[in-house]
């Protein structure tokens, strides 16, 4: 039976990273350069603690990050807006890929460890149209990120209830993280590893087909 289901993780494999430890690291008031890698992963560390917080909002995350690293307002605005375009940009071929799929009458779906601040607003819009947005799930909004099997759980329930019949085994799951790919492969999708920054043009697309999924 052919794969029916195609669900894609966000950053590194339809949108780049959000580059938010370099845009810190390099707006640290101090020149000295240990203090500016320890900003960078401080910012990083409060991505993480938000990223699974419903309550998370852009101001509370700029203000800790300020706490901790000493980031000027000036900077924390420059940091964001150079944030923002980034995940404004995509990847071509994925989102050919993402066309194709839904042509053969594939559902789409995405599993994303996002701050929903920056998902809808930036990364978002050159999704529209493309995945149903009960089957969008971004980790700030459902209070649970990957590899946690939480949110393939959530993922599965709301696929079946739109799609009555559909299993995991229905589903292939691609992600540029090894530790996710193996956590949805063992709740019984199929799973692929891409990293469409490293990738070479037509790879992801055959790399599906190999794998069952008409396009």
């Amino acid at each position: 039976m052919p794969l029916r289901c195609l669900v894609v993780d966000c950053g590194g494999v339809t949108h780049p990273d959000s580059g938010l430890k370099e845009a810190v690291r390099k707006r640290v008031a101090s020149a000295d350069a240990a203090q500016a890698q320890s900003a960078a992963a401080a910012a990083k560390a409060q991505w993480s603690a938000m990223r699974d917080d419903p309550r998370a909002t852009k101001e509370d995350f700029w203000q800790q990050i300020s706490v901790a690293c000493g980031l000027e307002s000036s900077a924390a605005a420059e940091a964001d807006a150079e944030i923002c375009a980034t995940l404004r940009g995509y990847y071509p071929e994925s989102l050919e890929v993402l066309r194709a799929a839904k042509e053969q009458q594939v559902v789409l779906g995405m599993i994303s460890n996002h701050l929903s601040f920056w998902f809808h607003k930036e990364c978002g819009t050159a999704l529209e149209g493309l995945i149903d947005q009960e089957l969008l799930l971004v980790s700030s909004e459902v209070a649970c990120s990957k590899p946690g099997p939480e949110i393939f759980q959530l993922f599965l329930e709301r696929l079946g209830k739109l799609h009555p019949g559909l299993t995991a085994a229905d589903c292939v799951f691609v992600d540029d993280k090894a530790e996710n790919v193996a956590a949805a492969q063992s709740l019984g999708f199929q799973g692929l590893l891409y990293d469409a920054r490293k990738a070479a043009q037509g790879d992801l697309a055959k790399a599906l087909k190999d794998l069952g999924l008409p396009l």
